[in-house]
């Protein structure tokens, strides 16, 4: 089972994305609405795997990686 970070600015986009993650028997370890709330919300909880959105507003998926 790995720990998921989702990181969208979609909300309809998250809920399915961790409908799939649950489906599949993972944990959901966190969600972010952008790269910079994603960053803050990593150090925490340290997930095996994220999924990041490339557009969004604030920090985009490619800032945030880097």
């Amino acid at each position: 089972m790995a720990r998921i970070m989702i990181v969208d600015d979609s909300g309809i986009t998250r809920r399915r994305i961790r409908e799939a993650i649950t489906n599949a028997g993972h944990k959901v370890a966190e969600e972010a609405i952008n790269g910079i709330d994603a960053i803050k919300k990593y150090k925490k909880c340290t997930p095996d795997l994220i999924t990041m959105d490339i557009t969004m507003p604030g920090m985009d998926g490619i800032e945030a990686v880097r």
